[in-house]
C-alpha cells in the first residue's frame, strides 16, 4: 500500500543478478519483459516503467559480493542517472511534493500489483 509493497524472494540456491536473470528472461511476466540493468556496482533487474515514479525492480537484498540467495521485489522511481537529476530538480523546485507521486496513483497500484504478481511467478519456479 501507499508505493510501499516489497516482496522478498528466498531462492534454493545463490545466483549473481546475471544468472538470475538468465533463468528469468523468457518467463511470462504481467509486467513484461525483463532486463538485466547494470550501471557501474548497481546491478538489477527491471521490467518496462509505468511512468517516472513506478517501475517494478529486483535486487540483491544482501550486502555482499557474488552470489546471493535472498532478493527484494519492489517498486521504485524509473533508473537512470537523468531520471535522478530530473527527480531532483522537480524536488527542489517544487518543495518536496513531486515526491507525493512515489506514493499515490493509479500507476503505483499497478505497480504494486505487478511487485506481487511477479512474486508469484518467481515463486512458482522454484528457483
Amino acid at each position: 500500500m501507499f508505493g510501499l509493497t516489497v516482496r522478498r524472494l528466498n531462492t534454493n540456491k545463490p545466483y549473481t543478478m546475471e544468472e538470475l536473470y538468465e533463468a528469468i528472461k523468457d518467463q511470462k511476466f504481467d509486467a513484461g519483459k525483463p532486463e538485466y540493468y547494470k550501471d557501474g556496482i548497481i546491478q538489477l533487474i527491471i521490467f518496462p516503467p509505468l511512468d517516472k515514479f513506478n517501475q517494478v525492480r529486483i535486487a540483491p537484498a544482501e550486502l555482499k559480493k557474488g552470489s546471493f540467495s535472498k532478493f527484494k521485489i519492489k517498486k521504485s522511481r524509473e533508473v537512470g542517472i537523468v531520471n535522478r537529476v530530473e527527480y531532483r530538480v522537480m524536488k527542489k523546485g517544487s518543495r518536496g511534493l513531486v515526491g507525493i507521486f512515489n506514493f499515490a496513483g493509479k500507476n503505483t497500484r499497478r505497480a504494486e500489483e505487478q511487485v506481487k504478481s511477479i512474486y508469484e511467478v518467481l515463486q512458482a519456479l522454484g528457483l
